[in-house]
C-alpha cells in the first residue's frame, strides 16, 4: 500500500492519536483592544433592527387591516375596467394607477436587476485648439471660421482633410 502523504496523513495521525498539534498561540495586543470584551456591541440597535416600538405598531396595524404590499399587487393585477368600475375614474385614470401600484410593489418583489454597460462602443471627442493673434480672435455670431490644414483622420489612411 501506498505511503499516506498531506491531508490524508494529517488525518490519519489525527484519528489515530498520534498528531502533534501545535499549542494554541498567544495573541498579542498591539492596538490595545484586548480589554474590550468580546459580544459586546456599540451604542445603539444593531445595523438593520427594528425599532420596538415601531414594530410593536406594524404588528397591531397588520393584525386590524390588510398588508399594503397585498393591497398594492392586488391593484395592479386587478384589470382596467374592473378598476374604472370601482374608482368612478376614466379607463386612462385607471390605468396609470394601476401602473404605480405596480411600480410601488415592485421592489418587494423583485430585486434590481444590473445596469448593463457595453464596452463596445467607442465614441471620439475632438478637441480644437486654435492659436490665433488677439484682433483675429473677435468673431462675432454670424461669423464662419473655417480651419481645415493638419486635420487626418486617425486610424485610417493618412490623407489630409
Amino acid at each position: 500500500m501506498a505511503e499516506r502523504t498531506g491531508l490524508a496523513a494529517v488525518l490519519a495521525e489525527v484519528g489515530a492519536g498520534t498528531a502533534v498539534l501545535p499549542e494554541e498561540a498567544e495573541q498579542l495586543d498591539l492596538l490595545g483592544l484586548r480589554d474590550v470584551p468580546e459580544g459586546k456591541r456599540g451604542r445603539g440597535r444593531p445595523p438593520g433592527a427594528r425599532n420596538r416600538s415601531v414594530q410593536e405598531v406594524a404588528d397591531y396595524l397588520l393584525s386590524k387591516y390588510r398588508d399594503p404590499l397585498e393591497t398594492l399587487v392586488q391593484m395592479a393585477g386587478a384589470g382596467v375596467e374592473e378598476l374604472t368600475a370601482a374608482l368612478g375614474c376614466s379607463r386612462l385614470e385607471a390605468w396609470q394607477e394601476k401602473r404605480h401600484a405596480a411600480v410601488a410593489a415592485l421592489p418587494y418583489l423583485r430585486q434590481r436587476q444590473p445596469q448593463a454597460v457595453n464596452l463596445g462602443i467607442s465614441q471620439a471627442v475632438h478637441l480644437t485648439l486654435v492659436d490665433v493673434p488677439f484682433e483675429a480672435s473677435r468673431v462675432t455670431m454670424g461669423d464662419v471660421v473655417e480651419v481645415v490644414e493638419n486635420q487626418r483622420v486617425v486610424g485610417g489612411d493618412d490623407v489630409a482633410v
